[in-house]
């Protein structure tokens, strides 16, 4: 399926770099055609499913960029991606701020793992990875003989063909 997307320019958002710094864009220009924001997308197809809640309730409850924003921070909110003290205005007033951010780190958090505490540890983490190959969920004692310290596993795996090749329909993908 393809959709008429709105590329970066053409739509407001925030987005997130590798070193974890969120900056927000705001539209620059009018998308072409029939084109729309990938959020206006997923607002009209969630109306069209009629997506609930446990409630009854629509499951969407924002309308807008920001406001999709705004419930990403609660859902944010405690975890180690914390971004619950960003806000649009103070994305707008800075070069990006560096998540975490919250009320112990107003500023952000430049350094993610200072004091040696690393969301690896098998006493924090919530989940304990996977087999590569297999796809099997590795238990605590797994998880734990292989990461002791709690710090960073590398792992490597055998290259593995995929089970069927993807099919060229026309001259697109």
């Amino acid at each position: 399926m393809v959709l008429p997307a709105a590329t970066w320019a053409e739509k407001t958002g925030t987005f997130t770099n590798a070193d974890r710094t969120v900056h927000l864009s705001d539209k620059a220009v009018e998308p072409p055609g029939e084109a729309r924001p990938d959020l206006d997308i997923f607002l009209d197809l969630a109306r069209r499913l009629d997506l609930r809640d446990k409630d009854g309730a629509p499951l969407v409850k924002w309308s807008d960029a920001e406001g999709a924003f705004e419930g990403w921070k609660e859902c944010s909110r405690g975890r180690p991606c914390d971004y619950s003290g960003l806000s649009y205005a103070r994305l707008r007033g800075s070069g990006g701020v560096q998540w975490p951010c919250d009320d112990g780190h107003p500023d952000g958090t430049e350094r993610l793992y200072a004091g040696g505490r690393f969301w690896s540890d098998p006493a924090y983490c919530e989940d304990y990875g996977r087999d590569l190959v297999t796809g099997a969920s590795l238990s605590d004692i797994e998880y734990k003989a292989l990461n002791p310290d709690g710090k960073a596993i590398i792992k490597a795996a055998e290259y593995v063909p995929p089970h069927s090749r993807p099919r060229r329909l026309g001259s697109h993908w």
